[in-house]
């Protein structure tokens, strides 16, 4: 049941971004970047875990950071490689966080970015947090670009 309102939460969430029009990269959809299983599950594992107890916009800025992250010079070009460059190591998650971090992941891989296309997040208040022109902030995290 659980994951059927996580599911639910994630197609209304694209639904509510789409309505007020959040950006999305590229003119097209569904592909934004392709994904095989192992990449999606890694990702949304990073998502689930960095995210957890968030709402579900945190764990798709995260998912769309990431993916911007690839096609950025300055980070790896591989998803692996992300998660590594981002000091991932796997921690345990519900499987009804892992359930609503997928749908995040699939999102962004399909374009779906809230975060205007930033690189990086941090904490409000911290030094990370003063070096960031800012994009989006959920709770107390700031998602955005150094310039």
């Amino acid at each position: 049941m659980r994951t059927i309102r996580s599911c639910i939460a994630g197609l209304l969430c694209l639904f509510l971004l789409t309505a007020i029009h959040i950006p999305v990269h590229g003119a097209e959809l569904p592909a934004r970047v392709d994904l095989n299983g192992a990449e999606e599950y890694a990702l949304a594992r990073f998502c689930a875990s960095e995210c957890e107890g968030e709402p579900f916009i945190c764990r798709l800025a995260v998912a769309a950071v990431m993916l911007n992250r690839l096609e950025d010079p300055r980070f790896p070009d591989t998803v692996s490689g992300i998660l590594t460059d981002a000091g991932y190591g796997a921690s345990p998650v519900s499987e009804e966080d892992l359930a609503s971090a997928r749908w995040a992941v699939r999102l962004a891989a399909m374009g779906v970015d809230p975060t205007g296309g930033s690189l990086y997040w941090a904490w409000a208040g911290t030094a990370d947090a003063g070096e960031l022109t800012p994009r989006l902030t959920v709770g107390k995290r700031i998602f955005g670009v150094r310039e």
